[in-house]
């Protein structure tokens, strides 16, 4: 019975041990997506206020040659 009760005691452990491993590489994971998430959105962002400044120069272009 001690036997069993030792082995019990080490599968315990390793349960334990690779429910935190899990735990931990959601959270890595997690904090990986948020990463480039906002990665993404500040290149949205500044993609967008570029082409807002495109069309901006263009309307002014235009307005230049039509005399506006």
């Amino acid at each position: 019975i001690h036997d069993l009760q030792v082995h019990l005691a080490r599968c315990k452990e390793e349960v334990i041990q690779s429910i935190t491993n899990i735990e931990t590489e959601s959270v890595i994971i997690i904090m990986f997506q948020h990463y480039i998430r906002k990665h993404l959105e500040r290149e949205l962002i500044e993609e967008n206020q570029s082409l807002r400044n495109e069309l901006l120069d263009h309307k002014d272009i235009n307005e230049v040659m039509l005399g506006t």
